[in-house]
């Protein structure tokens, strides 16, 4: 058995809980100050129109945070389980799998919405004015799209490893880059 299932067999609920509970809450946060702080910069660096653009991109991102919950999560699930059931080797097949489907649906994804990437924007709600700002975010959101599903679903099953405090510092190592990017 793992040392990571070993602890969450022998820990008290309420501990094993609290330390699940707090790293992931502050992780949320750090992401929900992350976005609001994205939009403070793009207002004042780029104005109005830019900050438009980016809420006419946030389907794309939508998309992309769906599909790194959706294999996190379930992939996640699976991996824990068999975890449980001492299944070490299935338990490694789940996770490459997970991380392989994940980066596989986003790239095809990605690279059929980059292909019609003047269509996408219209279809979005672009118009004359928001166009060119959308067409300037879209493109880099999409391209970094792989790199946020691996983030997120890797932060998943860091965390059902046994090691959440791991997960919410990629997550402020992420918000970090974010904003010094920024």
């Amino acid at each position: 058995m793992t040392a990571a299932a070993t602890k969450l067999k022998e820990t008290p609920v309420k501990k094993l809980f609290l330390s699940y509970l707090i790293p992931s809450v502050l992780g949320m946060l750090l992401m929900s100050v992350n976005i609001v702080l994205d939009g403070i910069f793009v207002s004042r660096g780029v104005g109005p129109n830019g900050l438009a653009a980016i809420n006419i991109s946030v389907p794309a991102f939508s998309l992309i945070l769906a599909i790194s919950l959706w294999i996190g999560a379930g992939g996640a699930t699976i991996y824990s389980i068999s975890l449980g059931k001492n299944e070490l080797a299935y338990a490694r097949s789940v996770f490459s799998q997970s991380i392989l489907f994940c980066m596989l649906l986003t790239g095809a994804i990605m690279g059929a919405c980059l292909l019609k990437i003047d269509e996408l924007a219209w279809f979005l709600g672009s118009n004359e004015i928001t166009l060119p700002y959308v067409m300037d975010y879209l493109p880099v959101l999409l391209v970094f799209g792989i790199v946020f599903v691996l983030e997120n679903a890797l932060s998943i099953f860091v965390r059902n490893d046994g090691n959440p405090n791991l997960a919410m510092a990629g997550l402020v190592v992420s918000a970090a880059l974010n904003i010094i990017l920024d």
